[in-house]
């Protein structure tokens, strides 16, 4: 970032900036403009640009103002000659990178043809790279915060094409480790939070993880799902509906999409991209009141080479806040849940339609607390073993027998022949919400009737505080 004194005000230019508006990157190449840009990179005007670059001032004048009209150069101050206002003009950054983005359908795509020894893919990662970072760029310099990168440069040299080779598998078993050994690790406030996962079942052995991807390996690269179908569960109100909430989707650029949390609670959003088969993405309809999180979604959808498809998912918008590490916890705990259920939907029940069974309370126990009560209220003894057989018993609900297929300190999932069953408990010592989250395939369901069960239940269980 670099800072001009001019008249008694302080600008501040970017170092570089992105762009990826296609109107903005056409004015950019133009090799009269480029000058221009090159020459703003100090504050001047269009009377002592025309004596730099050899045009009249009036051209000049045109081309500024076709600079500005998107986004490219600013005014920083309005001088008094005559009877005549001089405008000084700047670059709005130091220098510009045109993001694929830009380009739009033919743009670059890591997810037409994945292939680590390929240079082209190597390119398309790296346009990939340039289109994301650019977003969270932009986003960073509007809320005037500094984007948290880390890079390496270098170069490697090698004798032989078997050198490079081994290095290669070197490398790659050096960064799997790595990544292994962050599982544990929190990432910093402020960041974008991005997962890579196959849709297909994976063991935890099979899994590598870190605060900032999580990409599933193994055999369940090669035993993966067709795109098509990935984008169905994740772009659709039937296919979201069928692993994460009740959901309706309206599939375009600035359409709706509801979500149903359960016990009264819905959110509203809007679609701000829609590539179909690729690209989905929404935020909300509204900036929000101030101090709060601005959450936005993104799923990238990327088959592979012999089968199996790689769905990448990122939210941004956590603010560097007080809680913000207890926020973060909620959501990965949360995004945990539902893209293992996405993965348990593809595998078993993959193309039925679904019937959601939602239902939401809160209390003031601990979670601990809360657990005891669910446990005894479900007719289990405690938490039960992974591949183990169980009914549960709840009073009033029909009870559900099935196989224990997710055990962890937020959630208990068991899978019965019709359906995925999820109770969950998630918070601390001061309080927890407390959930039951069923998806039901194949024939019909009394959703309301179900739902009134559930909901009553849990109401009994954990009663809302008297005022």
């Amino acid at each position: 970032m670099t800072s001009f004194l001019v008249g008694e005000n302080v600008s501040v230019v970017q170092e570089l900036s992105v762009i990826d508006d296609p109107a903005a990157a056409g004015v950019s190449l133009d090799p009269v403009r480029a000058r221009l840009l090159a020459e703003l990179a100090e504050p001047g005007s269009a009377s002592s640009l025309a004596a730099r670059v050899g045009l009249p001032r009036q051209k000049v004048n045109y081309h500024l103002r076709t600079l500005e009209q998107h986004g490219l150069v600013e005014l920083v101050e309005e001088r008094r000659k005559g009877n005549m206002t001089e405008r000084v003009m700047r670059a709005t950054a130091a220098s510009y990178v045109i993001s694929p983005a830009a380009l739009g359908a033919v743009a670059p795509d890591p997810g037409r043809a994945p292939d680590r020894l390929s240079a082209r893919w190597l390119i398309a990662v790296a346009a990939r790279t340039v289109r994301e970072v650019g977003e969270l760029l932009a986003g960073a310099t509007k809320a005037g915060k500094r984007l948290a990168t880390y890079a390496m440069d270098g170069e490697v040299r090698f004798a032989t094409a078997a050198d490079r080779a081994a290095f290669a598998e070197e490398l790659t078993a050096a960064v799997t480790a790595l990544v292994a050994n962050t599982t544990t690790r929190t990432p910093r406030a402020g960041g974008r939070t991005g997962w890579s996962s196959p849709c297909t079942p994976a063991s935890p052995e099979t899994q590598d993880r870190s605060d900032r991807d999580r990409t599933a390996a193994g055999e369940a690269d090669r035993a993966g799902r067709d795109p098509e179908q990935v984008w169905a569960a994740i772009a659709t109100g039937p296919g979201a509906s069928a692993w994460f909430v009740p959901h309706e989707v309206e599939g375009r650029v600035g359409g709706s999409v509801r979500q149903d949390f359960g016990g009264g609670a819905t959110t509203n959003g809007q679609v701000t991209a829609w590539e179909p088969g690729r690209r989905f993405a929404y935020g909300a309809f509204e900036p929000p009141q101030e101090g709060q999180p601005d959450f936005a979604f993104e799923f990238l959808v990327e088959g592979r080479d012999g089968g199996g498809t790689v769905l990448r998912f990122v939210q941004s918008g956590f603010l560097d806040r007080d809680g913000w590490e207890d926020e973060f916890h909620g959501y990965e705990t949360g995004w945990d849940l539902f893209f293992g259920n996405l993965r348990s939907y593809l595998t078993h029940f993959a193309g039925q339609p679904a019937q959601g069974v939602v239902s939401m309370a809160f209390t003031a126990q601990p979670t601990a607390q809360a657990w005891s009560l669910l446990h005894k209220a479900l007719g289990l003894a405690g938490p039960p073993e992974p591949g183990t057989t169980v009914t549960l018993t709840p009073d009033g609900p029909p009870p559900v027998e099935g196989v224990v297929d997710l055990v962890t300190p937020a959630f208990l999932g068991v899978r019965s022949a019709h359906g995925l069953h999820r109770i969950g408990a998630e918070g601390g010592d001061s309080g927890c919400g407390v959930s039951a989250y069923h998806y039901l395939y194949g024939g019909a369901v009394d959703v309301g009737g179900l739902t009134a069960q559930w909901q009553g239940w849990l109401s009994a269980l954990f009663p809302a505080p008297q005022d």
